[in-house]
């Protein structure tokens, strides 16, 4: 016993690492500032991008489809299932109206201050608690 006391006095063995702080404590503090700690460098970054590129996406050709291809019915159905979603071509909607109306969604988005932002992540944070699972949805 004496032996552990010593140790845990000189901090032998237990390292120096400090706490981190929660959130809630890191955004009263500074809201719009991310400590060193959480985030990631470069090269993390160009891995992750390396891997969503990877990734093969499901297309879906609707004009196969329409004619009753079952093959492109297979590729759908294992869409649906494996992915969840799916992008689709040959469907007949011009590119202009595509961009007209992704345009016109970000266009018609309500601009809020950054202030109100803040505040409103701030609601949020408060109920995210250490190891706490309760505010999560799981689907699947």
């Amino acid at each position: 016993m004496a032996l552990e006391a010593s140790h845990e006095e000189q901090g032998i063995g237990w390292g120096s690492a400090q706490p981190a702080p929660s959130v809630q404590e890191i955004l009263r503090n500074n809201p719009l500032c991310v400590p060193d700690r959480y985030r990631r460098g470069r090269q993390e970054k160009s891995t992750a991008d390396v891997v969503a590129a990877s990734l093969d996406l499901p297309v879906i050709d609707l004009s196969l489809l329409s004619s009753g291809d079952e093959g492109e019915r297979l590729c759908l159905d294992s869409a649906c299932k494996d992915w969840g979603f799916f992008q689709t071509v040959n469907h007949g909607i011009s590119d202009e109206v595509i961009r007209s109306g992704l345009y016109k969604s970000v266009q018609h988005r309500p601009h809020r201050p950054r202030r109100y932002k803040t505040a409103r992540f701030l609601d949020v944070a408060k109920s995210i608690k250490k190891g706490s699972l309760k505010d999560i949805m799981w689907t699947g």
